[in-house]
C-alpha cells in the first residue's frame, strides 16, 4: 500500500497525486475524466477505461436439448456477460429457436453465425438506460396482465404475451444490477448505488413471479373444466391490493408498508380457510403465493427506507 500527502487546494478541496504506472495502465492523460465511488471510510478511483469491461461466456451446446441452452444463455445474460459464445457440431440445426431466444434478451444481437458456433454480443450501451423506469414499465405489464385477466371474455394469448415482455425486462435489471455489482463505477455513472441496485433486483424478480402466477391462474380458470367465476374474483381482489402496495412503495411509506404487510398475512391465512372443493386448489395456491411476495416489495420498501438513514 502506497502513502500519498493530502495537499489543500483553494478554501474547499484537496488534491492528492496518482501513481503514474497507474495512469498510464488506464490510458489517462491531462485532462481525463476519472469516477470516484465516495465510502464513509474510502474512496474508490476508476478510470474511464475500466467503466466497461469485455466478458466472454462459452456455451457447449452438443447433445443439449433448447431448453438447456435456454438456461445457460439467460444465466449468462443476467451474470453480465457481453459476448457469449454459443458451440456444438452442427449448430444450425438449432440456430432459429436459439435466435428466438435472443429475442428476449435486450441488446444481444448475433455477430457471426457458423457451421459450429453463434456469436452473440451485447451492442447496447449501458450508460444510455434509464434503469428507474425499467421498475415502473414491469408495474404497468402487470397492471394490464390483472386488468386483462378479469375482463370478461379476456385472451390468455395477450396476458402471456405480456409475461414475456414481463420477463424480458426483469432479464436486463438482473443484467444491470450484476455489473453494478461488479463495477459500482458504472452505478455512479447511470444514478444506480449498490444498495439502490439490490433493492430493484429483488422487486424485479418479485414482479416476474407475480406475472407467472396470474398467467397460470388466467390460464386454469379458461380450460373446459376451469373456475372463472372464482378466479376472476380472486384477481379482481389481488389487482386491488396490488395497486395498494406498489403505491406504498413508490411512496416509500415504511410505516404504510408494515400496515399492509400486517394485513396481507391475514388475508393468506383467509383463503387457507376458504378452501372448498367448488374452487380449484391449484387457483387459491397462486393467488396465495402472489400475495407473499406482494409481503416481499412492502418488505423491501421498509428495508429501503432504514437504508436512507
Amino acid at each position: 500500500m502506497e502513502k500519498r500527502s493530502l495537499i489543500k487546494f483553494g478554501k474547499n478541496s484537496y488534491v492528492v497525486s496518482l501513481p503514474k504506472n497507474w495512469v498510464a495502465a488506464n490510458k489517462l492523460e491531462k485532462g481525463s475524466t476519472i469516477y470516484l465511488e465516495q465510502k464513509p471510510a474510502s474512496i474508490t478511483i476508476t478510470g474511464q477505461q475500466t467503466i466497461q469491461k469485455e466478458r466472454k461466456a462459452k456455451i457447449h451446446c452438443e447433445g443439449k436439448t433448447i431448453d438447456d441452452i435456454e438456461n445457460e444463455l439467460i444465466a449468462c445474460y443476467k451474470a453480465g456477460f457481453t459476448t457469449i459464445i454459443l458451440e456444438g457440431r452442427n449448430i444450425q440445426h438449432q440456430a432459429a429457436p436459439i435466435k428466438q431466444l435472443l429475442q428476449n434478451l435486450f441488446g444481444m444481437e448475433v455477430i457471426e453465425h457458423t457451421f459450429t458456433r453463434i456469436v452473440v454480443k451485447d451492442l447496447v450501451d449501458m450508460q444510455q438506460l434509464t434503469v428507474p423506469t425499467l421498475v415502473r414499465r414491469m408495474d404497468l405489464m402487470i397492471r394490464s396482465m390483472l386488468d386483462d385477466a378479469t375482463e370478461e371474455g379476456a385472451s390468455t394469448e395477450t396476458i402471456i404475451e405480456r409475461d414475456i415482455e414481463v420477463n424480458r425486462i426483469e432479464y436486463l435489471l438482473a443484467r444491470i444490477v450484476r455489473r453494478v455489482l461488479d463495477n459500482p463505477s458504472l452505478g455512479n455513472l447511470i444514478g444506480l448505488g449498490v444498495v439502490d441496485a439490490y433493492h430493484m433486483n429483488r422487486v424485479a424478480w418479485t414482479l416476474e413471479r407475480l406475472g407467472d402466477y396470474i398467467k397460470y391462474v388466467s390460464s386454469v380458470s379458461c380450460e373446459p373444466e376451469g373456475d372463472v367465476q372464482h378466479a376472476t374474483a380472486f384477481l379482481a381482489e389481488l389487482k386491488k391490493r396490488y395497486i395498494d402496495v406498489m403505491r406504498t412503495y413508490y411512496s416509500k411509506d415504511a410505516e404504510q408498508a408494515i400496515i399492509q404487510h400486517g394485513q396481507l398475512k391475514m388475508e393468506i391465512a383467509k383463503l387457507d380457510k376458504q378452501r372448498s372443493k367448488t374452487c380449484n386448489p391449484l387457483i387459491i395456491e397462486n393467488i396465495k403465493n402472489a400475495l407473499r411476495d406482494l409481503r416481499v416489495i412492502l418488505r423491501v420498501t421498509v428495508e429501503a427506507s432504514h437504508a436512507e438513514e
